[in-house]
């Protein structure tokens, strides 16, 4: 197994299963369908790892189990993107039961704040894009597009305080890059969401994002294990 680079195409989460119908129908399908999902490593023993997820906030725990891989060092509680296949060739990712792994992503981790919208509007880019958005377990997951070298200057999920007991907060994603001359990137950031979810008045929340069209953009995510909301443009 390979345990590969941060900075990855948007494509690869992609499930291949979406890409099957550039092939030729007329050849075999021999190989398994690849897939991925965000998923947080929660066992790890000297037989095996176990990585958790859900499908959405408030769903079943999905729980996926693999043989032990010695070469990748994974942290207990850390989120992580991987890629896998079932022997059952199942292309849902949100199922349980054991799965062979073959690449592991590791994505930034970005912090969860709490500020003035007044100081929120001056850390919002204009130069960086939210492509995929979930929403699992106590997680917010993206992939973004923006420059970037090795490590952003700040990734951060800034909650609007005004609105942080409400029903559903108002939740922006902060970036600044390492370089500024350097081109765009993308690559994928996880946010642990906990201190937010875990209000008593809290049924989920706003995600603000700008798309790859420029257009601002804002998703509901709901706490009560159903789909997400879909987009939005802002007023």
């Amino acid at each position: 197994m390979k345990f590969i680079n941060k900075i990855l195409l948007a494509a690869m989460l992609i499930p291949a299963a979406l890409l099957s119908s550039c092939l030729d129908s007329n050849k075999p399908d021999t190989q398994p369908t690849q897939i991925s999902a965000f998923a947080t490593l929660t066992g790890k023993s000297e037989t095996g790892m176990t990585f958790t997820t859900s499908e959405y906030l408030g769903s079943s725990t999905i729980t996926y189990t693999t043989p032990l891989y010695s070469q990748f060092k994974g942290e207990i509680g850390r989120r992580y993107v991987i890629y896998f296949t079932r022997e059952d060739n199942n292309s849902n990712p949100f199922v349980s039961g054991p799965v062979s792994l073959f690449q592991i992503n590791d994505p930034f981790t970005g912090t969860l704040q709490y500020a003035p919208m007044s100081e929120i509007s001056q850390k919002l880019p204009n130069n960086a894009y939210c492509l995929y958005r979930h929403a699992a377990l106590d997680y917010l997951d993206i992939s973004f597009y923006a420059p970037i070298y090795k490590q952003p200057k700040t990734f951060c999920a800034y909650v609007d305080e005004a609105t942080a007991d409400n029903d559903y907060p108002d939740v922006y994603i902060c970036y600044e890059s390492d370089d500024a001359l350097l081109s765009q990137q993308t690559f994928f950031g996880t946010f642990n969401m906990q201190s937010l979810l875990e209000k008593t008045t809290n049924r989920g929340f706003n995600l603000h994002f700008r798309y790859s069209n420029g257009l601002k953009y804002v998703q509901k995510f709901h706490k009560d294990g159903s789909a997400p909301d879909e987009p939005v443009t802002e007023l």
